[in-house]
């Protein structure tokens, strides 16, 4: 697995879970070093009422801290923190309207990193997931 695309179809047919990524003003710092674009595919889930697997990857302001609560509200969802934004703030956790996912939410998974690279992405999850990486 080479590509978001690829590791989300894995990850689907595996276990049959879709993933969400919500990933605010960070998307731009992750699309610059992972294949992104190609996110838009039936194994990733567009919206938060629809995914299995929340991959949270920017700093939280008070909205997003409700869109969050209200999707993990319906049901139970896995909540992965990706890279040092979500996990502690990153070099925002002292501006006081913004806050990380750890301060919010009981975190499933947390991968470090600024982005984290996608080797150490799905290693993680794989492994959380207890599927194996198998590519």
């Amino acid at each position: 697995m080479k590509t978001a695309k690829e590791l989300s179809k894995f990850v689907y047919q595996s276990t049959g879970e879709k993933i969400h990524w919500y990933l605010g003003s960070c998307c731009y710092d992750i699309t610059s070093v992972w294949s992104m674009e190609e996110v838009a595919s039936p194994e990733f889930s567009t919206n938060l009422a629809d995914c299995d697997i929340l991959v949270v990857g920017t700093k939280l302001a008070q909205s997003d801290l409700i869109k969050i609560q209200e999707a993990i509200s319906t049901r139970e969802r896995k909540l992965v923190a990706f890279g040092n934004c979500s996990i502690s703030g990153g070099i925002f956790h002292q501006v006081s309207q913004v806050s990380s996912l750890a301060d919010n939410f009981k975190i499933d998974l947390a991968i470090p990193g600024c982005p984290p690279t996608f080797e150490q992405f799905k290693t993680s999850l794989c492994h959380f997931l207890e599927i194996g990486d198998r590519a």
